[in-house]
């Protein structure tokens, strides 16, 4: 495998890949859908896939009425707490519970490893290019940045990047990106 850079997955490619693996590729795979679910919780947590696989239901605490997650970051050791989407949190929870999952058991009790090589499996079969498990976290950053109208400071905050620059290369927002978006951005009264 060569030296790529590594995209955010479209929403399409989300849907696709994920019921995929929920269905299975014929012969080329079987259906997985607990490497599944743990890969729509990266993308709808923003954490990343050695986090991912270290979250127990223990993990989230209820604050102020609000579901919360609370850990530390496996490689930068920085402790986060964030919220969580309620309507994410109802089905992670209808997940925990459809699959008798203990407080203190890990959720989805998988290596990382498996995790990429199946997800591999799956992005050969749809015929994807630089897709890895990091794809589904740049995604949940992506769909912030987008959905916050272009806030590069409140994606930087949620990953804990040190600078917007580092985000923006993060998320793949060139300078050539910028100047379209500045050209295509008028308002004259």
């Amino acid at each position: 495998m060569g030296m790529y850079t590594t995209v955010p997955i479209t929403d399409e490619q989300l849907e696709e890949i994920i019921s995929v693996m929920k269905i299975g590729g014929s012969r080329q795979f079987r259906k997985n859908p607990r490497i599944a679910e743990a890969l729509l919780a990266e993308a709808n947590l923003g954490l990343r896939i050695e986090d991912i696989l270290l979250l127990k239901p223990s993990s989230f605490i209820l604050s102020n009425g609000e579901h919360c997650i609370d850990i530390v970051e496996k490689k930068t050791r920085k402790k986060r707490r964030f919220n969580v989407n309620e309507e994410y949190y109802g089905h992670l929870k209808e997940y925990i519970e459809s699959n008798n999952i203990a407080p203190t058991e890990y959720i989805f009790p998988i290596k990382e490893r498996n995790v990429q090589k199946y997800l591999q499996k799956v992005t050969y079969y749809l015929g994807l290019e630089n897709v890895s498990t990091h794809s589904f976290r740049k995604y949940c950053g992506m769909k912030i940045y987008e959905e916050s109208g272009h806030d590069i400071i409140l994606v930087m905050q949620f990953f804990q990047h040190s600078s917007p620059d580092i985000t923006r290369r993060y998320l793949g927002v060139t300078d050539e990106t910028m100047k379209r978006v500045i050209q295509n951005h008028v308002k004259i009264l």
